[in-house]
């Protein structure tokens, strides 16, 4: 989560990067026809913030039903000070996490 605070006015704002939202970022459905798995949680994290872009890594699963694919995508926002929002500059190219069978 991202928190903000204009003390000027006395506002907050709260962003949440969370995998099973990026349903609901155009850019990324732009380049992707499948939804995160809403069942499989998933995570993110904020990576870095440089100047006003931040870029957060997120892990997540396709497909409700095996075989799974998971997958580690970073995606670059930038905080446009003005209208105090969020928006999307670049969707990096996902990679695709290998994932190790428990043998018990």
């Amino acid at each position: 989560k991202l928190l903000m605070n204009n003390w000027a006015e006395n506002r907050k704002k709260e962003i949440e990067f969370s995998p099973i939202e990026l349903k609901n970022n155009q850019l990324w459905k732009s380049r992707h026809k499948e939804n995160p798995a809403w069942v499989h949680r998933g995570n993110s994290k904020i990576d870095s913030i440089v100047g006003n872009n931040i870029f957060v890594n997120y892990d997540y699963r396709i497909g409700l039903y095996e075989p799974f694919e998971f997958y580690n995508q970073t995606i670059q926002y930038q905080f446009d000070l003005i209208k105090e929002e969020i928006k999307t500059i670049k969707i990096f190219e996902r990679k695709e996490m290998r994932t190790v069978a428990n043998n018990g």
